[in-house]
């Protein structure tokens, strides 16, 4: 994860990488690189629903299609994203 972290620039995604030897060594020659991490402190995770992608790629799907038919009717394709979303969620629990 510290070497990750080095090549390309992210912040390490998990704690102890930040008290590796290579992301000290980082730091030392890169001062501004200790921002990001010291600010992990205070980062806090949320769990992600397993519908997440289904309700955000639905939205995208939507949107597409409003812009290129003004006449689309948002009510109806947002009832039948819900409608979508309801069936996963409940393959999902299932």
């Amino acid at each position: 994860m510290a070497k990750w972290a080095v090549e390309t620039g992210y912040v390490p995604v998990t704690y102890s990488s930040t008290h590796t030897s290579t992301i000290q060594n980082h730091i030392a020659s890169n001062p501004n690189a200790r921002v990001g991490i010291q600010q992990l402190d205070y980062v806090a995770a949320e769990g992600v629903n397993p519908a997440d992608f289904e309700v955000w790629s639905g939205i995208t799907a939507i949107l597409e299609q409003v812009e290129s038919d003004p006449d689309a009717n948002i009510k109806r394709l947002l009832d039948n994203l819900a409608e979508q979303v309801r069936i996963y969620v409940k393959q999902y629990q299932n």
